[in-house]
Formats: structure tokens, C-alpha cells, sequence
């Protein structure tokens, strides 16, 4: 098998060689052309996160005077290179690399939950696997890539913008050239114009993670796959001498048999480059020098240990110091070369005007709205991204691009907004399951389908099927109405059929069968990405059947219609194991006979939490109270506690009423984190202590009546959802052992 994808990889190789950029760079600006100078060409080889051993070679080149008439590479060679090309120095790459948060601010597209809409954050209300099926047109489809690139793509157009305003690549301070590989016939495509953050971003789209990167039909990837340390390309373009610095992986030659995601993109990206690497190397002449740094142990994703990968390139490039001096410049060439080596002036970059080059299917004014990006500002990359990701969160757009230029001497910032290709429809599936060691269980399959951007107001439709023991099924029409997206309408139907026990003495006596049916109209004012009021009316059904027992209500059923309000407030950084954030839903139900309700009754609900943290702790206290203010409750009317989390020890549900409350306290610690691609895994150990009761009406609600729980759990905030392993100890000796998937508690 090895052997058929060395010959893949050679056959790769000699296609690349047809299509290799024959147009050699232009001498340094600022450099008269000597044809008795050999051109010096500085090769850097991709490599992931090994490429910071680029920068300790530099810096000895640096002490040397030695200035390179071309800079060409591949993947982190080429973000290496281009940096140095366009007036970065040493030390500042080596600054810029050690401070990105390579897990989240690139390996993600995920928007952090706090930056989300507060529509998107409702998304949460009910816990969904992690990613989404697509379509185009009633056809799934499956993406280019683990991630689509958008933080890449920002974080490569920040640099662009910070380093250079020129599109010739020969008109940077140093000549420079990027490697990426068409996947449509395995040629090498060599950039020598345009936009350097492009050029970047499609050498180093690394298949299979990163979607690949189009351009007039062409499909971009990482270059390593056809000329990971581009020599015969530098020589083709005109390079006479190289000096070729190679950071690859050896294939094979790890000793780690891991199979981790990580371990797994190493060893395929060393397996990719590994043919063609070994022919570059053959290719080299007397005269050149080939440095290959000692980077045991620093793998291809370990960006964490850049500081080491410098130093250890830096050791290698003063182990060949003899041989790297016969490239140094005279005084008059270093001069004139410090001279034009820097980076673009910050003059340059102010935004006095942001444009919207707007394809997408909302409207300009509700872009520019959710952008909120004012003009007359200095132009600040981090800012930026993150009104784009907010705008991202959508789930309405395609790859939003950014463009920086100076017209008429004003700076002038443009966002392209397209379309999200394909459906604008997508498919989630949840699984929720409960179940305890005395014999309660519910497992339910949840399917969920959301229509967004619909029309220019981002008008969206959901709708939710929920099989197993509770069944439902509801339909919501979405419309904000206002260009600002604060204001909406949002009419619904739903049916749910759903279990539920009545309790005696500990012991489930009988079982209800109950039905809701319900349309409602609804409309409300959303307050930033903070909060929301919402008003409606509605009419319906509610009924319950007795199934098995004899204790309790024959059967019930009851017309309701009334009116209703709701204020909720959502700050929570996660939907589960919150780390700081409030959330808060208060609602209010007056039902009445205006809306064919059989019987006029109020209820109020007020449900709250609060989470901050020190370190990996975190401390949450919560209080739910729930009130009928009018007597004759009706079963589906009634509150319940008993389970996980509402007095833990309790059976599910077991404690009914028609008032309720409980206060809680829960502690949790994070034990383990995995945060990478699409891919994210929080562990946590915790525990509560939890205090509350049912009351009927007329019942004094004293510190003595209250029951008082506590728990130990562990849990995980995983990507089929929430996992929770817990044991539970009420008052009286009650106990019992819990298992819940897909659920809070």
C-alpha cells in the first residue's frame, strides 16, 4: 500500500512539473540587476507548526546580511515567507505566531456563543449533535472540508492588509511566490500576484481539513502534496543558488502509533509530501544550502511549542554558518535592503468608509446592521472578525471576504457577503435519553430542520420531530421586521404526546398519557445579542389519559386559550457546563374564556442561574419557582420536582403541585478539554446541594417544609450532546443512580 502511494505521490510530482510559473520575480526593488549576481532564491518548506523553525533561520540570515532575491513556499512556508517578504521581521512573525490561539482563532469556525444572535443562541433550547446535514436542493451534501476557513480566511486577510497594499508579488520588498496544488489534475500552481492572504490560505488548505480555495475552475490545497520544499520551482523561476530550509515530517519515522485526530493529520500530511520532498532534495546543487533542523518531538499541529521550534532552527542555520556566509551582501545592498524592508506604513491604515459588496439574500441595510462596523476608525483586524463571525452565526452566508484599499487617499474597507451555496435549508439530529437504577427510563430521537434567510429580513421556518416515548411535532414561522432584526412576528403550531407518572410513598402509582395541542401568534423586541420580550396569544387543547393505576384522575380534557408574555434573558458562553453568564426566563399565562379557554387561571414561572468561575472552577447558583394563582388545577397545569439536579434522590417528576420551587447551588470542575476542527469535548466533575418542595393551595411554604437533596456527578459536554453519570441523596434515605444523554438537569 506504501508503495502505491509513493508512486501516486511521484506521478503527482511530474504533473506539477508541467505547470510550474516560468515567469521569473523581478529583481529587489531598490537593487540594480546584476547579471553577474547570482540570484539567490530562499526556499521554506510547509510543515504546520514546525514552520516557526523558519524564523530562527532567518535570524541568523539577518546577522549575516544576507538578503534572498526571491522567497518562495508552501503552506506555513509560504505565511513565513510572505511575512518576511513584505517587511516583517524576525522577531515580530515569532510574536505573531506565539499569540494566536491556533484552536479557536483558526482551527474553528465556530462563533463563541456570547458573540451569537440571540435567535442563533435559542438554537441551544434544545441540545442537538454537533454539525449539520446539508443540501443542495433535496440532495445532502458533503463540504470540502472539516472546516469551511473562515477564521483562516480573516486571519490571512488581517495580515495582508497590516503587511502590504501591492498585488505584485515582485514589488514587495522581497520578491515572493506561494505553492498550492489544483486537485483537479494534481498540478502545482504557483502565485505571483493578487492577494497574498489568498495565497496563503490555499497553500496551506490542507485536504480534508480546510476546504479547498477556487479560482477560475481551479481547486487550491496545500501545496506540500506536489512541492513541499518548492527547489526545482525556485529554479525554474530563475534561482541560480538556494537555500532550502526543510521543516517536513519523515514518513515512518515517528515512533508515535496514536491514532488521535491530531496524530492522524501528521501522519497523513507527511505521507502527502513525501515523495516530492526527497526529489527536491536529490535536486540540489553544489552551492546550495539545505538546512533540515532537528524537530523531534514537535509535531505538525504542536503550535504550543513554536518558541521551541525557533530555537532549534536557529541551531541548525549556526551549524552551517560557514556555509551561508559566501550568501552574504555587501554593506552598500544591506543598507538599501533595511531600507525598504518594513511593513506597511500605519498611516495607511484607517477605514474612513466600509462598503458591502452584498450577493447574499438579505439586505444590504440588515448586513450592514448586523456588521455594525462605523467608518472613521482605525483600522483594527481583531474587531473586524469578530463582527464577521457574528454575522457568520447566521448560518445565512458563504465565505465573507474582506478587502482593504486606498482610494484618493482615503482607506476604504469592503466585505463581500454571498449567499451560503447550495439550500439554505440544513438538518440537525439530537438524542435524548433518561434513565435511572430503579427502572425509569425515556429515550427519545429529535429531528430538527431550520429554512433560514428566508427573505431580505432573514425570515426563517423550524421545524422539530421528536419520536420515541414523547412524541412532538411544531412548526415556527420566524419573521423579523425591521432591518435591524429587533423586532418580529412569530406565529406557530405544535402537538406533543407525552408519559407522566403519579407518585405515593416513593413508588409510581399510575400513568397519564397526555396531549397538548397548541397554535399560537407572537411577536416581541429583541434587546442586542443579550435578551428578548415576547407577547402572544393562543388557543388550543390539553387532555391526559389514565394508561395503568387506579390513583389519580380518570381523564381530563380541557379547551385553553389566553395570552401570554415572556422575558428571557441568555448570556451563557455554553449552552451546558456554563462558565460565566446569566440566564433568565420569566413567563406569565392568562389563560381566558376570550380565546375558548374552559377555565380562566394565571401562572407565572420564573426560572434563573448564574455561573462564574476562578481557574478551571465554577460555582452556579439557581432558583426555579412556579405559581398558579387561581385554584383548580388541572394535571397539565401542575409543576413537578424529583430527578437530577431537582431533588436529586427523587424519581423523575415525583413531587406534584400546583405551586413549586426549588434553589439550587451546583459546583463543577473542568477535568479535560479537547478543542480542535469541528470538534469539541469539556469533562467535569461536580456536585449539588439543592432545597425545595410542591405545594398545593393553602399549604404554608416554611423552612421546614423544604426537602433538601445533594449530588455528585460527572458529566461531558461531548459532540452527540451532554452526558451526565450521577447519584443523587435525598432526606429519608432516598437515593438512586442517573443517566442522562442529550439533557440538562
Amino acid at each position: 500500500m506504501r508503495t502505491n502511494t509513493v508512486l501516486l505521490a511521484a506521478v503527482l510530482a511530474a504533473a506539477a512539473a508541467t505547470a510550474w510559473a516560468q515567469d521569473p520575480p523581478q529583481a529587489a526593488a531598490g537593487r540594480p540587476h546584476d547579471p553577474k549576481h547570482p540570484v539567490t532564491a530562499l526556499v521554506l518548506s510547509g510543515g504546520g507548526a514546525r514552520g516557526a523553525a523558519h524564523i530562527g533561520v532567518l535570524r541568523v540570515l539577518e546577522e549575516l546580511h544576507i538578503v534572498p532575491d526571491m522567497i518562495i513556499g508552501t503552506s506555513m512556508g509560504s505565511i513565513v515567507g510572505g511575512l518576511y517578504a513584505t517587511g516583517w521581521t524576525p522577531d515580530q512573525i515569532e510574536e505573531l505566531l506565539q499569540s494566536i490561539d491556533w484552536n479557536n482563532e483558526i482551527f474553528s469556525d465556530r462563533v463563541d456563543r456570547t458573540d451569537r444572535t440571540f435567535r442563533r443562541k435559542q438554537d441551544d433550547s434544545i441540545l442537538m449533535v454537533q454539525g449539520r446535514v446539508r443540501f443542495k436542493g433535496i440532495k445532502p451534501t458533503i463540504p470540502g472540508g472539516v472546516l469551511g476557513g473562515q477564521r483562516l480566511e480573516l486571519f490571512l486577510q488581517g495580515l495582508e492588509t497590516t503587511s502590504t497594499g501591492e498585488t505584485d508579488f515582485d514589488a514587495f520588498p522581497i520578491p515572493y511566490r506561494a505553492v498550492a496544488m489544483d486537485i483537479n489534475d494534481g498540478a502545482a500552481y504557483v502565485f505571483k500576484s493578487g492577494s497574498m492572504a489568498t495565497a496563503m490560505r490555499a497553500s496551506m488548505s490542507i485536504p480534508g481539513m480546510f476546504a479547498p480555495v477556487e479560482i477560475d475552475g481551479m481547486k487550491l490545497v496545500d501545496g506540500g502534496a506536489v512541492a513541499n520544499l518548492p527547489g526545482r520551482i525556485a529554479r525554474s523561476l530563475g534561482a541560480d543558488r538556494l537555500i532550502a530550509i526543510d521543516i517536513s515530517s519523515d514518513y515512518g519515522s515517528s515512533e508515535d502509533k496514536d491514532l488521535s485526530f491530531l496524530s492522524t493529520i501528521s501522519k497523513l500530511n507527511s505521507l502527502l509530501i513525501f515523495s516530492n520532498r526527497v526529489e527536491d532534495v536529490k535536486q540540489l546543487q553544489p552551492g546550495d544550502v539545505y538546512i533540515r533542523p532537528d524537530l523531534t518531538g514537535i509535531s505538525f499541529m504542536a503550535f504550543d511549542r513554536a518558541a521551541d521550534a525557533v530555537d532549534k532552527g536557529e541551531v541548525a542555520a549556526r551549524a552551517q554558518i560557514d556555509e551561508l556566509r559566501a550568501f552574504a551582501s555587501d554593506a552598500a545592498t544591506w543598507s538599501a535592503f533595511k531600507a525598504r524592508h518594513h511593513r506597511r506604513p500605519a498611516g495607511e491604515l484607517h477605514v474612513d468608509e466600509v462598503r458591502i459588496d452584498n450577493s447574499s439574500r438579505l439586505s444590504e441595510a440588515t448586513v450592514r446592521s448586523l456588521l455594525n462596523l462605523p467608518g472613521n476608525q482605525p483600522f483594527e483586524q481583531k474587531g473586524i472578525s469578530a463582527a464577521v463571525m457574528r454575522l457568520k452565526s447566521m448560518e445565512c452566508f458563504g465565505m465573507i471576504r474582506e478587502r482593504f484599499e486606498r482610494a484618493d487617499g482615503r482607506g476604504v474597507l469592503t466585505l463581500s457577503t454571498p449567499p451560503r451555496p447550495g439550500s439554505r435549508g440544513s438538518l440537525q439530529v439530537g438524542l435524548a435519553l433518561l434513565g435511572d437504577t430503579q427502572g425509569s427510563q425515556e429515550f427519545n430521537l429529535i429531528f430538527r430542520h431550520q429554512l433560514l434567510g428566508l427573505n431580505r429580513h432573514a425570515g426563517e421556518v423550524q421545524t422539530i420531530l421528536q419520536l420515541g416515548q414523547s412524541m412532538r411535532a411544531s412548526v415556527e414561522y420566524y419573521q423579523p421586521i425591521d432591518t435591524a432584526l429587533r423586532w418580529f412576528v412569530a406565529p406557530s403550531v405544535e402537538g406533543s404526546r407525552r408519559n407522566r407518572q403519579l407518585w405515593a410513598d416513593g413508588k409510581a402509582v399510575s400513568d397519564y398519557r397526555m396531549r397538548h395541542d397548541q397554535v399560537t401568534v407572537a411577536a416581541g423586541r429583541v434587546f442586542g445579542s443579550w435578551g428578548e420580550v415576547r407577547l402572544g396569544a393562543y388557543t388550543g387543547n390539553e387532555s391526559e389519559t389514565r394508561t395503568m393505576g387506579t390513583v389519580g384522575p380518570a381523564e381530563g380534557d380541557e379547551a385553553r386559550g389566553g395570552f401570554l408574555a415572556r422575558f428571557s434573558v441568555d448570556t451563557l458562553d455554553h449552552a451546558v457546563f456554563p462558565r460565566h453568564g446569566t440566564f433568565v426566563n420569566l413567563s406569565f399565562d392568562q389563560s381566558s374564556s376570550t380565546l375558548r379557554a374552559d377555565t380562566d387561571y394565571q401562572r407565572a414561572v420564573l426560572t434563573a442561574d448564574h455561573s462564574f468561575s476562578w481557574g478551571p472552577n465554577t460555582l452556579q447558583p439557581r432558583i426555579m419557582i412556579g405559581a398558579n394563582l387561581d385554584t383548580g388545577v388541572s394535571l397539565a397545569n401542575s409543576f413537578t420536582l424529583g430527578g437530577m439536579g431537582r431533588l436529586s434522590g427523587l424519581g423523575w417528576d415525583e413531587l406534584i403541585g400546583e405551586d413549586a420551587g426549588v434553589a439550587g447551588l451546583i459546583y463543577y470542575r473542568r477535568m479535560a478539554h479537547l478543542d480542535i476542527a469541528a470538534l469539541q469535548i469539556r469533562m467535569f466533575v461536580g456536585g449539588t446541594v439543592e432545597a425545595g418542595n410542591v405545594y398545593d393551595s393553602g399549604d404554608p411554604i416554611t423552612v421546614d417544609s423544604l426537602r433538601i437533596s445533594s449530588s455528585v456527578f460527572v458529566g461531558g459536554d461531548t459532540p452527540i450532546g451532554p452526558v451526565f453519570l450521577g447519584w443523587g441523596l435525598s432526606e429519608g434515605g432516598r437515593d438512586r443512580f442517573y443517566f442522562m444523554l442529550g439533557q440538562r438537569f
